[in-house]
């Protein structure tokens, strides 16, 4: 019997293999090159081209998924192969998550080299830093930080990068920082082969009057150090990159880099001989601290510098958690305040004596409230991190600690929020060794755990020990309860099929001689299937444990198998990557998936109509018996080595020990599983509501699922062009000029316009009246109880928009003949026509909620503001490049939001009728925006398929809805709960959204969230809160001996 080996033991087997060095890696020779497969990779477009290299977006086709295929250009310099080759393998042998992998060097069937990437989707920070102002850069400290840490990681490994600047950072669309253009790197313990590349010429010796144009010096010098300015290639090292480093921050910090000239040769004198401009000289309000790091960066004396890029990293986090910088000298005041800042109470009583005793309480005040904003906003976005990778409860804890600091309506917005799925951890429990396999019994109540020992624990859901089974002289691979929950099947590798009763007692041995993957029972108990790596299935009896049929047909190990609900079929997958169904009556086959793909590591049925697998190509797949793919779901796990399936909810579990929560019904991702360990086994229960999780550490975890936010995508509404809530009912209409009235996710009425499309719809008040527009010179008043259709005759050309004011007595028409007209409502008698000098087509109007004022858009980019009680035209808001689409007033008729054609959000004072601020992100123009009834939050509805949400107040993005195609149309419902979008294209989409209603205080709402989660914060870093997560009762299991001496 094999048995584990102690640590120290395994620490020095492991000190006995040699680490391949960069240098090595580097030394391999070109001929171990391999030459591409044909048919390998598909072209789809360019990316990019440079003068000696072409990057396409190219599909691998071996592995599913978009890749960066580089290829080098003919007619480049002589060794610019052995250049191309060293970028590559550079950046091949940087494994870090800041670090584009490299999948795979080559040569073509026409001899020129290339090598494929991962295909990155961002923007870069150079292109960050010209569309963030003033403050708002500052949110980039935390990609800055993840540069930091991966030059400091490229540095341990012997490499140097030598041409750090923000073109070379891109930012990830979800979060990810990564650094590129690895090729003038320098390599410890190689040849420099591209330090001349780097030469500037001398400062004092080699500037002549031949060197005064513009670009003679190879690249940009903005960002170069004083060493590399002076020629100095043999001193570029680690601090030269934190010179580099320092220069991004300055220009994060002050708006440009630290010198600009127009000549290159003067700027490299500058850098050589002058000093870097305080940074508060441009950038008066950046925090001093800030300030002092950044210009400690950019010494240029190298005593006085950074040693590291990991120390420039750990003083950017120090002053973003409000510790103290160890680069930063304080004065005994400043320390104070920074004491000040992490002690709350005590910081308030320490104020009133400075009040006292100095007069100076109020400046203190300023700079505690500024480093607790600045705290508030690093928790903000460590909430955002974790609502982007679908880790909700962690999402809601950092928003939560978040509201401590700084209490804004983005805080209470995102602690607010909750994913599709709820999950809770129960408790965790540390077994005397890892875990192989599990099992749970369908109601949850027992589960048996396979571990690295060959004993089996049963524990029931408390995680309490019932019994320790023992056997199998091998690792046990597979684990199957009854249905009843009576009997355990167990398999092991060596080649053992036991029995066994809940109660602990070994009932048989199956006779079998294959090595088992996989147990399943039938759902009524009575029959059992094992699959087997010889490639064939067994069928039992359980009634005597007998073998009955043997079904063959896989060209390799069968990895799982699984009966239909209904007992009558058997679904099983194949390492030979097919998925057959087999009908048991008459032992026949069919495939559902043929041969050619990857592995497949698991399916099982989800319905008696439908089966979910997982594969070696990272994919979670649904298909039909059939054989259709109803779905595809592309994880970045890596391959995805096993799930379970169970009521309402799928498991998968990937390769990086992750695991992804999918919903059956929508078919798609809707959580991943929180918690600090890996993972490599899973159990659900049948009713999905406990799922276990287990590792080969001995950790097991049981988890409470349940259902969270609704998101709804409503039958039978097959796209739309335009929505209105009410408070019993959703209006939407179409392409066609149908709308569709909707309560409670069903359809309750309709009605017709005579042409199509409808462009708006607005709802009274009291819901009773509907408002609607089409591609007519009319618009219509329906009154919703008796049926009646009341026509808005007046305009001449098109009605484009239509709105309602807040009384429910008067509806606001807008045209394309440069007209709003206000009607009686119900009556539909014209009571007056607004207009103005040059006011061309309305394509949108909106009434404040104090039915003063009215607002009016369209193709003349400007926006009216009339008084309703005059009819005048009392402003005029300028400043809209393209023409206006949509307008909605703030809740207290403050504040009014328009987006148009450009793509851009604009935020209005209606007061002082000026433009307040500007919010970007959208990739196409922006169709619709609205106000949440509370006003802290902006809905937007875009071409580019996305409906973004913003914080009212600050202009930052809370959440990003992802659609298929265009989205039209976005709208809250009355009481702000839920969130309505659609699109020409598209169904009918109803998101739930948090109720803020329900938080408590920030303190209190901090402490729900972490007892929920059983999470506690240390710093600004959930952790798992052990104490919390022991179970009560759990006692522990026994630990069999072990052939080696105590170490």
């Amino acid at each position: 019997m094999a048995e584990k080996v102690p640590k120290r033991i395994q620490r020095e087997l492991d000190a006995t293999i040699p680490e391949t060095t960069l240098a090595e890696a580097l030394a391999v020779e070109e001929q171990t090159l391999a030459d591409e497969q044909p048919g390998h990779y598909i072209f789809k477009s360019e990316l990019a081209r440079g003068a000696q290299s072409i990057v396409y977006v190219a599909h691998d086709r071996q592995m599913g998924r978009d890749v960066a295929f580089k290829q080098l250009l003919p007619g480049g310099p002589a060794d610019a192969e052995q250049r191309f080759l060293r970028e590559a393998r550079v950046a091949g042998q940087l494994e870090h998550p800041g670090v584009v992998p490299v999948y795979e060097v080559g040569r073509r069937a026409d001899g020129k080299l290339y090598c494929a990437m991962r295909l990155l989707r961002g923007r870069s920070l150079a292109e960050a830093l010209q569309q963030e102002k003033g403050r708002a850069r500052l949110k980039l400290l935390s990609n800055f930080v993840q540069l930091c840490q991966t030059i400091a990681y490229a540095h341990e490994r012997g490499v140097i990068h030598r041409d750090i600047k923000p073109a070379n950072v891109i930012l990830g669309a979800f979060g990810e920082t990564v650094v590129i253009d690895w090729g003038l790197a320098k390599i410890r313990g190689a040849a420099d082969e591209t330090g001349d590349e780097l030469r500037a010429p001398l400062v004092d010796h080699r500037f002549d009057g031949r060197i005064t144009q513009e670009g003679d010096v190879l690249g940009t010098p903005a960002y170069m150090s004083p060493e590399q300015a002076l020629g100095n290639i043999n001193e570029i090292d680690e601090q030269s990159d934190v010179f580099c480093m320092g220069a991004v921050l300055y220009e994060i910090l002050s708006g440009r880099p630290p010198f600009v000239e127009k000549s290159a040769v003067q700027l490299l004198i500058r850098i050589a001989k002058d000093d870097v401009p305080p940074v508060r000289s441009l950038a008066p309000d950046i925090p001093r601290e800030l300030a002092l790091i950044c210009e400690r960066a950019l010494e240029r004396n190298k005593a006085r510098r950074y040693k590291s890029a990991r120390e420039l990293a750990a003083d950017i986090e120090a002053f973003r958690a409000g510790s103290r910088a160890q680069g930063i000298e304080y004065t005994p005041l400043q320390l104070t305040r920074k004491w000040l800042s992490r002690n709350g109470v005590l910081s308030a009583a320490l104020i009133v004596a400075l009040l006292l005793l100095l007069g100076a309480g109020a400046h203190i005040w300023m700079q505690n409230k500024e480093a607790r904003r600045y705290l508030a906003q690093a928790l903000l976005e460590k909430s955002a991190a974790e609502a982007r990778e679908q880790r909700w409860s962690r999402a809601a804890a950092y928003a939560a600690a978040a509201r401590v600091e700084d209490d804004t309506a983005e805080a209470r917005w995102r602690t607010a929020q909750r994913g599709p799925l709820q999950i809770d951890p129960l408790w965790r429990l540390e077994l005397p060794s890892g875990v192989d396999a599990l099992a749970m019994t369908r109601d949850g109540s027992l589960l048996a755990a396979g571990l690295s020992d060959h004993g089996i624990a049963l524990l029931d859901s408390r995680g309490r020990t019932q019994r320790s089974l023992e056997g199998h002289e091998g690792k046990i691979t597979a684990l199957a309860f009854s249905p009843d929950g009576r009997t355990l099947i167990s398999a092991g590798e060596d080649r053992q099929l036991l029995a066994w009763s809940a109660a602990g007692e070994r009932l048989a041995r199956l006779t079998s001689e294959a090595r088992v993957r996989d147990v399943a029972f039938s759902a009524d108990g009575k029959m059992l299937a094992t699959a087997a790596a010889e490639g064939s299935i067994q069928l039992w009896s359980v009634d005597g444990f007998q073998p009955r049929a043997r079904l063959e047909g896989h060209a390799g190990a069968v990895s799982s198998v699984d009966f239909s609900p209904d007992g009558a079929q058997l679904v099983s997958s194949g390492e030979d990557g097919t998925l057959r169904i087999w009908t048991l009556s008459t032992s026949s086959m069919r495939l559902i998936r043929g041969e050619g793909h990857q592995p497949a590591n698991r399916v099982a049925f989800v319905s008696p109509g439908e089966v979910v697998s997982a594969s070696n190509d990272g994919t979670v797949r649904f298909f039909s018996l059939e054989g259709q793919q109803l779905s595809r779901i592309n994880t970045s796990h890596g391959a995805i080595l096993t799930l379970v399936s169970a009521r309402g909810a799928v498991a998968a579990l990937g390769q990086d020990a992750a695991v992804l929560l999918v919903d059956p019904g929508s078919r798609a991702p809707v959580a991943r599983l929180e918690g600090e360990d890996s993972v490599n086994s899973l159990a659900l229960s049948a009713d999905g509501a406990t799922l276990a999780s287990a590792n080969r550490d001995g950790r097991l975890r049981l988890w409470h699922l349940s259902p969270g936010a609704r998101e709804m995508r409503l039958a039978g509404a097959l796209g739309g062009t335009a929505l209105a809530f009410s408070p019993q009912r959703l209006a939407v209409g179409d392409a066609a000029g149908h709308i569709s009235l909707w309560d409670k996710a069903q359809i309750a009425g309709g009605m017709d316009l005579l042409k199509g499309p409808v462009s708006s719809l607005a709802f009274s008040r009291d819901g009773k009246m509907l408002a609607a527009a089409g591609h007519e010179e009319s618009a219509f008043v329906f009154e919703l109880a008796g049926g009646d259709r009341v026509p808005l005759e007046g305009h001449a050309d098109l009605v484009n928009c239509v709105a309602f004011a807040p009384d429910g007595a008067t509806v606001g028409t807008g045209s394309s003949d440069g007209t709003v007209r206000l009607w009686s409502a119900p009556g539909g008698v014209q009571r007056r026509v607004l207009s103005a000098t040059n006011m061309g087509p309305v394509l949108a109007v909106a009434f404040s909620a104090d039915n003063q004022l009215l607002a009016a858009g369209g193709e003349e980019k400007s926006i009216r503001l009339f008084d309703l009680k005059t009819g005048r035209a009392v402003g005029k808001l300028e400043g809209s490049p393209e023409a206006v689409l949509s307008l909605a007033f703030s809740p207290d008729a403050s504040l009014l939001a328009s987006s148009g054609r450009d793509q851009v959000i604009r935020i209005w004072s209606v007061s002082r009728r000026k433009l307040r601020s500007s919010w970007s992100g959208h990739g196409g123009r922006v169709w619709s925006v609205a106000f949440a009834p509370d006003g802290e939050t902006v809905a937007s509805a875009s071409a580019d398929g996305t409906v973004r949400l913003w914080d009212a107040a600050t202009g930052r993005q809370v959440s990003q809805l992802e659609r298929a195609q265009e989205t039209r149309a976005v709208a809250f419902s009355p009481d702000g709960r839920l969130l309505a979008s659609t699109g020409p294209h598209l169904e009918l989409h109803v998101f739930e959204l948090g109720d803020k209603s329900l938080l408590l205080t920030p303190t209190r709402e901090l402490k729900r969230q972490l007892e929920r989660s059983k999470l506690e914060l240390q710093g600004i870093q959930l952790v798992d809160d052990l104490d919390a997560l022991s179970p009560p009762d759990a006692r522990p299991l026994r630990k069999r001996r072990s052939s080696f001496p105590a170490p």
